[in-house]
């Protein structure tokens, strides 16, 4: 019988292989179709790292005891799956920084930390830290309708 480990495996390296294959169809800006680094580059180098590891993974020898799939806590996996659903239904009207630091924070405490100041610590620095970088980079990431009222209210 096949470990549900190695299915998950073989399903992970088909996510990764279809991800790499429809990486081909992002469309380019005609100044850019002949640079080294462009919009195709990263999903590529994110497929091929994918499969790289689920193949060194379905290679391994499998465990003796491997926990019964259907005995797998599905309540943590499902939430994180509805918070992630939130989380890009939220991008828009809160922005990226808030919308972000939320889901890292909702994320964490529904994996059990239950620290406040842990909770934060972990959460602000990463967006704001991401942000910044984008800002650096010149990429657009939503300041969100929230943030463009309150700065109405000060100008």
């Amino acid at each position: 019988m096949i470990p549900a480990s190695k299915i998950a495996g073989c399903v992970f390296l088909a996510v990764f292989a279809t991800y790499g294959y429809l990486s081909g169809d992002i469309q380019l800006d005609f100044w850019s179709a002949e640079e080294t680094f462009n919009a195709r580059t990263f999903p590529r180098i994110i497929a091929a790292g994918g499969c790289l590891v689920t193949l060194v993974y379905l290679c391994t020898p499998a465990r003796e005891h491997t926990e019964d799939f259907v005995a797998f806590n599905w309540g943590p996996a499902l939430a994180l799956v509805v918070l992630m659903s939130l989380y890009a239904w939220l991008l828009e009207p809160l922005g990226f920084v808030l919308a972000t630091t939320g889901f890292l924070a909702a994320g964490y405490y529904l994996l059990g930390e239950r620290r406040a100041l842990v909770i934060l610590a972990a959460s602000l620095p990463v967006a704001l830290g991401f942000a910044g970088i984008m800002a650096l980079l010149d990429i657009y990431l939503a300041r969100g309708l929230l943030v463009e009222a309150v700065m109405e209210l000060f100008q």
